[in-house]
């Protein structure tokens, strides 16, 4: 009776999935990102500008609207990608100025028995301000928005602050984590908007800072042993289990 339980267990052991230890991109997945200063639907004027993009080495930075490195910035997920930009002038007539971020992360699974979800963690830091010397003839406006979409085009994540002239700087700091979760041999894409925007009516003074973080922090695999037995194997298997047990029961009673 021992060899028959023995058998069961290594069984179920072969019929059950099995996880595997986390890790950054096993062999199977992949993950790249693309960061893109949008210098078409960006206007900066009387304002000025810093910023700077990266994907770990691969860096770019931007002033004024004009960019040095590359744009966009496309690499591998193995180093964050990083988004900090300034936006401000003192005591300007800016009128309407803007700041405009685009980034893809595409993610794979190529494996044919393992399904694979892919964790990010995040860390949003944003500040706006806008003030006016004469609030009664003069106007100002700052805000700073970022948001994720899936793999269909759907807000996931979003976080936003403004500020009105006068009542001093506002922020907001947001972090968290999310993940999605891949099958074997699925792909998806998914992207994101960050947009700075500064406005006055007369001479007023404004500042937008915005620092972004997006890890890929770990990547599980989950994988499901395609090695059961068939049909006849398992036809044999309880047969031979069955013969077994007669053959016991037959003993016994001789010996009684």
């Amino acid at each position: 009776m021992n060899k028959k339980l023995k058998f069961l267990g290594l069984l179920s052991i072969l019929l059950l999935p099995t996880v595997t230890q986390a890790s950054i991109l096993p062999l199977g997945t992949t993950a790249d990102a693309t960061v893109a200063f949008d210098d078409v639907s960006s206007f900066i004027l009387d304002t000025q500008q810093t910023d700077s993009f990266s994907i770990g080495a691969q860096s770019s930075q931007v002033n004024d609207g004009v960019v040095t490195g590359d744009n966009p910035v496309s690499a591998v997920l193995n180093a964050p990608i990083f988004i900090n930009s300034s936006l401000g002038a003192q005591n300007t007539d800016a009128d309407f100025e803007y700041v405009r971020y685009f980034f893809d992360v595409n993610l794979s699974n190529s494996s044919a028995d393992s399904t694979a979800e892919f964790v990010f963690d995040y860390r949003i830091f944003q500040q706006v301000s806008a003030s006016a010397s004469a609030p009664f003839v003069d106007d100002a406006f700052a805000d700073s928005t970022i948001t994720l979409f899936d793999d269909n085009n759907l807000a996931f994540l979003f976080s936003s602050v403004s500020s009105d002239i006068n009542i001093g700087a506002q922020t907001v700091a947001d972090s968290g984590t999310f993940s999605f979760l891949l099958d074997p041999g699925e792909s998806l894409s998914f992207g994101g908007l960050y947009e700075s925007n500064v406005y006055s009516f007369g001479e007023a003074a404004f500042s937008s800072l915005t620092n972004a973080e997006l890890v890929l922090t770990t990547v599980n695999e989950t994988t499901i042993n395609v090695s059961e037995p068939t049909g006849f194997a398992l036809t044999f298997i309880f047969a031979s289990l069955a013969m077994g047990y007669r053959r016991q029961t037959k003993r016994n009673d001789m010996a009684k």
